[in-house]
């Protein structure tokens, strides 16, 4: 057995997707959350890790017939995920070269809204 998964593999993910239709009604809506962690990527004279919003989160509201269409409301990353890029340099082969340099950075993405409009037109 291998003491680390592949490179950037995640090691768990787990997704978990609800969405109600309103009975005798057009209406529809929804919630879903996501959380993964991410393995970190091995190279010669560096180790990184990035992950883009670990946990997230969306909420979504739909009508089934504006005007023979669909019409989507989704508000998402509701828990304010940010993007993380954690990186060592080795100055040469990490196993015997001293470290370089280091990068620690975690950038706020905010809040996603989108608006879908689905059907024929």
């Amino acid at each position: 057995l291998l003491d680390r998964r592949l490179d950037f593999h995640p090691p768990f993910e787990v997704s978990l997707e609800l969405r109600h239709d309103v009975a005798g009604t057009d209406w529809a809506w929804g919630a879903a959350m996501r959380h993964t962690e991410r393995t970190e990527r091995f190279r010669v004279a560096e180790v990184t890790l990035e992950d883009n919003i670990a946990t997230f989160g969306a909420l979504f509201i739909e009508h089934k017939d504006v005007f023979g269409l669909t019409v989507q409301l989704r508000a998402a990353n509701l828990f304010d995920g940010l993007s993380v890029l954690e990186r060592t340099v080795y100055d040469g082969p990490r196993n015997v070269a001293p470290v370089l340099f280091t990068e620690d950075r975690r950038l706020p993405i905010g809040g996603v809204f989108n608006l879908n409009i689905s059907g024929s037109f």
